[in-house]
C-alpha cells in the first residue's frame, strides 16, 4: 500500500505538471520543458553506460563485501564519464536546444539526476522497494506539488520555468540524499580505502555495451520525435505533442511501477531455478503486463476529453488524434517487456541490441520523412512503427530461443 501510494502520488504530480503548464504558462513553455525533459532523459543514460544491467546482476550473487566494492568501481567509473562528458556538451552546443540561460541548472539537474537514478536501481536489487519509491517521489513528486500549490494559489514570482527547474534541482538533490542514507542501512560494506578493479570494470563495459546501445537507441526513439517536431514545426507544435506524451507516458510509467519494478528482481534470480519455476514467473509477468496494460490505456482514454477542456487550449482538441496513435504505442511497447526479459533473462543481449537498433533505423528515417508530409501525427506514427518493429524482433527471437 505504501508503495503504490507514493508512485500513485509521484505519477499524479507528473500528470498534474502537464496539465498546469499548458494552463498557467503557455504551449510554447511546455514545449521548451519537454526538450529540456528528453535531454536530461537521454543524457542520463549516456552518463550510466547502462553498466547497472551488468552490475544488478553481479549485485544479486555476490555476499555483503563484494557488492560495496562492486558499488565503489561503478560510481568511480561514472566520475570518470562526467569529467569526459559534461564538457563535451558545451563543447558540441547542445545549448543550442536548452538555452545559455539555463545552463548552470542543467549541469546540476543531470548531474543528481543520473546519481538519484542509479541509487534507485540498487535499492530495487536491495529489494527496497519502498525506499526505492521514496526516491522516486522525492525526485519526481513532492517538489511538483510544491510548484502547484504556488501556481494554484497565484504566485506570479514563481510562474516560470527557471522555478520549475529549481525545484526539480532540490527534489533531486534530496532523493540522493535519502537514497544514500538508505543503502547505508542494508548491510551493504564499501571499502572505499581498496584499489579500484580496472579489468573487472573494462569486462563490465564490454557486457553493458549491447545494453547501452539497446537502451540508448530506444530513448531515440522516444524522443527524437520531439526534436524533429521541435526543428520543422516550431516550439508551440512540441508543446502540444509533449502534452499529449506525457499522458500517454502513465500507460508505460504504470506498468514499470506496478509489474516491471516488483517482477524483475524475481526474473533475473529465477536463471538459478529449475525450468517449471521460471515458466511459471514468465506466466504471472506475462499476465500481469496484459491487464495493467489495459487498465492503463482504458483509464487515459477516460480522461483525455475532460482533461483538454480542463486546459482549455482548442489546438490540443485539433490534434488529439495524435494522442490515440501515442496510446497504441505504448501498449505495445509494454508487450514488448515480455519478450524482451526472456531475452534479458537468457542473456541474448545482442539480440537485444540488434532488435533496438533497427527500430531506430525505422524511426529516424521515418521521422524525416512523415513529420514534414504529415505533423504531428507523422511523428507519432513514426514512432508507433518503429516501437512495432522492435516488439517483432524481440518476439521473433524469444520464441527461437524458447527451444
Amino acid at each position: 500500500m505504501i508503495n503504490l501510494a507514493l508512485r500513485g502520488i509521484t505519477l499524479g504530480s507528473k500528470f498534474l505538471l502537464s496539465i498546469y503548464l499548458v494552463k498557467f504558462l503557455s504551449l510554447e513553455a511546455n514545449g521548451e520543458y519537454g526538450i529540456f525533459v528528453a535531454t536530461i532523459s537521454m543524457l542520463t543514460y549516456v552518463l550510466g553506460l547502462d553498466f547497472y544491467s551488468f552490475n544488478n546482476r553481479e549485485i544479486l550473487q555476490e555476499n555483503s563485501l563484494e557488492s560495496g566494492k562492486k558499488i565503489k568501481n561503478q560510481f568511480f567509473l561514472f566520475t570518470l564519464v562526467y569529467l569526459l562528458v559534461l564538457p563535451l556538451l558545451y563543447v558540441f552546443g547542445l545549448f543550442d536546444f536548452i538555452g545559455e540561460k539555463y545552463i548552470l541548472l542543467f549541469y546540476l539537474i543531470l548531474i543528481f539526476d543520473h546519481i538519484s537514478i542509479e541509487l534507485y536501481r540498487l535499492l530495487v536489487v536491495f529489494s527496497k522497494p519502498i525506499q526505492a519509491n521514496m526516491n522516486l517521489f522525492l525526485r519526481s513528486g513532492i517538489w511538483i506539488l510544491v510548484l502547484i500549490f504556488a501556481w494554484h494559489y497565484d504566485f506570479k514570482d514563481l510562474k516560470n520555468l527557471k522555478s520549475v527547474f529549481n525545484l526539480w534541482l532540490v527534489g533531486s538533490f534530496l532523493s540522493v540524499v535519502y537514497s544514500i542514507f538508505s543503502i547505508s542501512t542494508v548491510g551493504v560494506k564499501i571499502p572505499w580505502k581498496e584499489k579500484m578493479e580496472t579489468k573487472w570494470i573494462l569486462k563490465g563495459l564490454k557486457i553493458a555495451l549491447p545494453f547501452f546501445i539497446a537502451t540508448l537507441s530506444y530513448k531515440i526513439i522516444q524522443f527524437a520525435d520531439r526534436y524533429m517536431v521541435e526543428f520543422y514545426l516550431g516550439t508551440k507544435q512540441t508543446g502540444i505533442y509533449y502534452f499529449f506524451s506525457n499522458i500517454s507516458m502513465l500507460i508505460e510509467t504504470f506498468v514499470q511501477t506496478t509489474v516491471v519494478m516488483i517482477y524483475s528482481p524475481k526474473l533475473i534470480a529465477s536463471l538459478k531455478r529449475e525450468k517449471p519455476f521460471q515458466i511459471d514467473i514468465f506466466k504471472n509477468f506475462s499476465k500481469e503486463i496484459i491487464i495493467y496494460s489495459v487498465v492503463a490505456v482504458a483509464s487515459v482514454c477516460a480522461i483525455i476529453y475532460p482533461l483538454l477542456h480542463v486546459v482549455e487550449k482548442t489546438e490540443l482538441f485539433l490534434s488529439i488524434s495524435v494522442f490515440f496513435v501515442m496510446v497504441i504505442t505504448r501498449f505495445i511497447f509494454n508487450i514488448s517487456l515480455i519478450y524482451h526479459f526472456k531475452l534479458y533473462v537468457g542473456k541474448k543481449d545482442r539480440v537485444i541490441m540488434t532488435s533496438t537498433l533497427v527500430a531506430v533505423l525505422f524511426n529516424i528515417s521515418l521521422n524525416f520523412i512523415l513529420i514534414p508530409l504529415y505533423g504531428l501525427i507523422g511523428g507519432a506514427l513514426a514512432t508507433l512503427i518503429s516501437i512495432f518493429v522492435m516488439m517483432s524482433f524481440k518476439l521473433f527471437y524469444a520464441k527461437k530461443y524458447e527451444h
